[in-house]
């Protein structure tokens, strides 16, 4: 059965499906403006899926009238936003494209990482940081971890021999530092 309307109020609560659903109360005790949908549910354009992909799908803005003009974002989150991932994917967020995050001064960090897993943070394969923050680079470490590095560093010598560049032949100017990773000329 399909009933047609141009325009619908609700003055208390909607539910599409069935079933108890504690969060909105129901009956007596409902709360107004409250919402159960069971899904799958699409907002925005009906073709952008072509399958089921999730419970809530949604994509661009779809509607043509010439008062309303499609908005640059698909979906805009104004509070507090909390993701607890299950076994259905790997990951509990996925981005692909380009991201941003800008802190506040509500904390004093902007990222937070507790890690579970060894790898905290992998760049393409090749930049990792482990979840007590040893780093290991690609480059100029030989896949050490950074902390290691800094170490062997510190236990070779830091000496230097050359000619001394003002009293001139015969004259030689030597150091040698024992504390730090550089090599500096004093």
């Amino acid at each position: 059965m399909s009933l047609n309307l141009d325009d619908v109020v609700i003055g208390g609560q909607l539910k599409v499906g069935v079933g108890i659903c504690p969060p909105i109360n129901e009956g007596d005790k409902r709360i107004n403006g409250s919402m159960l949908c069971e899904g799958p549910v699409v907002l925005g354009g009906s073709t952008e899926f072509s399958t089921n992909l999730a419970t809530l799908m949604v994509g661009r803005t779809k509607n043509d009238d010439s008062d309303c003009k499609p908005a640059d974002r698909t979906l805009y989150i104004k509070g507090n936003t909390f993701l607890s991932g299950d076994d259905g994917t790997p990951h509990t967020l996925q981005l692909t494209g380009n991201s941003n995050i800008t802190g506040s001064t509500q904390t004093d960090t902007c990222v937070n990482i507790h890690s579970a897993t060894p790898t905290a943070i992998d760049i393409n394969g090749v930049t990792q940081i482990d979840k007590y923050g040893d780093a290991v680079f690609a480059i100029g470490t030989n896949g050490m971890l950074l902390s290691k590095r800094f170490s062997l560093a510190d236990a070779m010598g830091k000496a230097f021999d050359m000619p001394h560049p003002t009293k001139g032949k015969g004259h030689r100017l030597s150091h040698a530092c024992i504390e730090g990773p550089e090599i500096g000329v004093y």
